[in-house]
């Protein structure tokens, strides 16, 4: 749980389909993630519907 998103995510709630991009934002912001970087993104739905994607962290945006 220390490696997640958790207690960002418990804070905020859900919002959609947006959560992953929210997420991702979040660690970018407050300095957690660093070029080199992978980043696993999960995401579910109703059913059985699933998806995932890992992304690499070229370089940390200036925003």
């Amino acid at each position: 749980m220390s490696r997640s998103s958790w207690d960002f995510g418990r804070s905020v709630g859900h919002v959609g389909a947006a959560d992953l991009v929210i997420s991702l934002d979040h660690l970018v912001r407050t300095g957690e993630l660093a070029p080199g970087d992978h980043v696993l993104l999960l995401s579910q739905g109703p059913g059985w519907i699933s998806s995932a994607g890992v992304v690499t962290i070229k370089e940390v945006p200036a925003w």
